[in-house]
């Protein structure tokens, strides 16, 4: 029967936020975290206040909506306040009831000064590397360094001489706040004889030959080649020797910095001679891509012949990714202040979400390989085990074979349980199971169609231990899933 409209509102409700979340939503891992990195500031958000006077906006509230806008691609302070009322995912990270009155878009402006006062973002970020560090994620021998220029708030036209003197003011110009129109052709403009009136720190620069000139910063980024996760970043002028000089300021400030051996692989633009001395002199290998365009390059086949080399240079291009990602996702594209000091705190407020979303990305890979073998429930959340299988079992196509669907690791794709597709999500069907299966994986099959899939014949798997794998042979359900590493051929591995 048609269901009745009701339209009488609830006058009393016992939900909390945190039940309006979804469960496998990964601000449910991420948030942990940054209560963790809350407690280690503890201190500094007591030097902030005074201890009498009116209460204000509590710090914590202010850090973690600006975590929330670079992981969520908010462009602006006011619309995330606009969001904030009826967004539960949001309204639960920064700690607000469903009828807790939240704060406006001048509570950043108010706190800014204060977090910039206090170097908030500069402890903050070290403690997101912290906690990396803490899980054992973190690499301390390779690196990857790499600079990108970030658009300033601020416009050409504002790019001004620093002599008044020579400033020419064309027609159309006011005193309603309007600039004056100015034709730049035929005019020669460096930053050694002009300014912007916008953003003095700001610089003139542009990424090659073949593009425009704009105002803008440099962000730097310095990546542990294991995990990609980010170890140090900083943002400063756009300069022409700034990348070359803050990629050896970013590997000094390494723990250890000049008394182990290290390796940093960068892009042709470092292949200069005052890098290369730079890494030597901190004992790190440099590993620099070769610049043989007309000019002697100043490494030669004494560094880029060990295999290590082609390593760091394939791995390299991976910084990539972290720097478009902070450029679209995080929103630093485009600077919203003014000043170096104030960019580069949401720069370190960029580069600590990029850590933490690492960080849930790396648990939920080690919470698939830790249940292989066990069916989450959907009413929970929780995991339980599965009874033991038998070759009979599975050739009758018993109760738990079939709830297991195919044996193939998710993440490494070798021999082990693993549990029924149908709990999957679409999205960990895409990111971890084979391609090719997906049209018979979609979530929601009984599990009484779920296929059960045989090793084919012939199919080979690398193991640790070779007495291991003769002792399992045949028996690939019996076998320690820990036991089990990278197949030679993944995706070939199993058929029905």
């Amino acid at each position: 029967m048609r269901g009745p409209v009701v339209n009488q509102t609830a006058m009393l409700s016992a939900s909390a936020t945190e039940h309006l979340v979804p469960r496998d939503d990964p601000i449910r891992r991420i948030k942990p975290v940054v209560d963790a990195l809350r407690v280690e500031l503890e201190l500094t958000f007591r030097q902030m206040y005074s201890a009498i006077g009116r209460p204000s906006i509590p710090p914590e509230q202010v850090l973690k909506a600006s975590v929330l806008m670079a992981m969520y691609s908010v462009r602006s302070e006011r619309q995330f306040c606009e969001r904030l009322p009826y967004d539960m995912r949001f309204r639960w990270s920064v700690d607000l009831g469903i009828e807790e009155t939240v704060f406006g878009p001048t509570t950043f402006s108010t706190n800014r000064e204060r977090l910039l006062t206090h170097e908030v973002a500069d402890k903050f970020f070290p403690q997101s590397v912290a906690q990396v560090k803490l899980r054992g994620y973190v690499s301390n021998d390779h690196f990857t360094a790499d600079g990108s220029l970030l658009e300033a708030w601020a416009f050409a036209i504002s790019f001004t001489p620093r002599d008044p003197d020579a400033t020419t003011d064309k027609p159309g110009g006011g005193s309603g706040g309007r600039n004056p129109e100015g034709d730049f052709h035929g005019e020669t403009r460096s930053n050694a004889t002009h300014q912007s009136t916008t953003d003095p720190d700001a610089l003139l620069a542009r990424k090659s030959h073949a593009t425009a000139a704009r105002l803008a910063y440099i962000d730097h980024v310095l990546r542990e080649n294991r995990r990609g996760l980010i170890v140090e970043t900083e943002l400063t002028q756009a300069t022409g020797v700034a990348e070359r000089q803050t990629a050896i300021a970013l590997v000094k400030r390494l723990p250890g910095a000049g008394t182990r051996r290290r390796t940093l692989g960068v892009n042709k633009g470092y292949d200069t001679g005052e890098v290369i001395r730079g890494c030597r002199d901190l004992k790190v290998t440099p590993h620099v891509a070769r610049n043989l365009s007309g000019r002697c390059c100043a490494i030669d086949e004494r560094t880029t012949r060990h295999a290590g080399y082609a390593i760091s240079q394939r791995l390299r291009t991976c910084i990539e990714e972290i720097v478009g990602g902070k450029k679209t996702v995080g929103g630093c594209r485009k600077r919203r202040v003014i000043g170096r000091e104030r960019n580069r705190i949401w720069t370190m407020f960029s580069g600590a979400t990029v850590n933490l979303t690492r960080i849930a990305t790396l648990e939920r890979q080690a919470e698939l390989r830790a249940n292989c073998g066990r069916r989450m429930s959907a009413r929970t959340g929780s995991y339980r085990t599965l009874g033991p299988l038998s070759r009979r079992a599975a050739a009758k196509g018993g109760a738990d074979a079939a709830e297991l669907g195919p044996r193939t690791d998710p993440i490494d794709g070798s021999r082990s349980l693993f549990q029924h597709p149908a709990n999957l999500s679409a999205s960990d069907c895409r990111r971890h199971l084979p391609r090719r299966r997906l049209s018979d994986l979609r979530p929601g099959v009984a599990d009484s169609q779920a296929p059960v899939l045989e090793p084919r014949a012939g199919a080979q798997s690398v193991s640790l231990q070779s007495r291991r794998r003769e002792s399992t042979a045949g028996r690939p359900w019996l076998v320690d899933p820990s036991q089990w590493h990278r197949p030679v051929s993944a995706p070939g591995l199993w058929s029905e």
